[in-house]
């Protein structure tokens, strides 16, 4: 008889950076606890990662098969790789939930005047 282990996320897991460094195609990502938040989401805006905060239940349990991430005294951030399928599960997250977020009121622009015809080319 064989038993199959479910993984259940760390509680300690606040937030999860993720994503593609720059010359790198292996899928990174890490989560964070949340005295490291700050840290971590500043470093990841500078490296231009992605970053969900875990509130819910279903959000924490993103951070299943992702490992926990450190923050540097410099400030810096180490992520690990992550696997295909955990990514991409991450990844529609995210995609789920910024299609959900609220538009963001963009002031009332006026369109640009269309260019001049060039009566050389009529």
């Amino acid at each position: 008889m064989s038993t199959t282990t479910v993984k259940q996320p760390d509680p300690l897991a606040a937030l999860i950076v993720f994503g593609r460094l720059d010359g790198v195609d292996l899928p990174q990502a890490a989560w964070f606890k949340k005295e490291d938040s700050q840290s971590a989401e500043a470093a990841a805006a500078s490296l231009k990662l992605s970053v969900i905060k875990l509130q819910s239940p279903e959000e924490k349990a993103l951070a299943v098969g992702v490992s926990e991430g450190s923050v540097k005294s410099s400030g810096r951030i180490l992520l690990g790789s992550v696997a295909a399928e955990v990514y991409r599960r991450i990844e529609v997250h995210a995609a789920a939930s910024a299609s959900n977020a609220p538009a963001a009121k963009e002031p009332n622009l006026t369109q640009p005047a269309p260019a001049p015809r060039d009566a050389w080319n009529d």
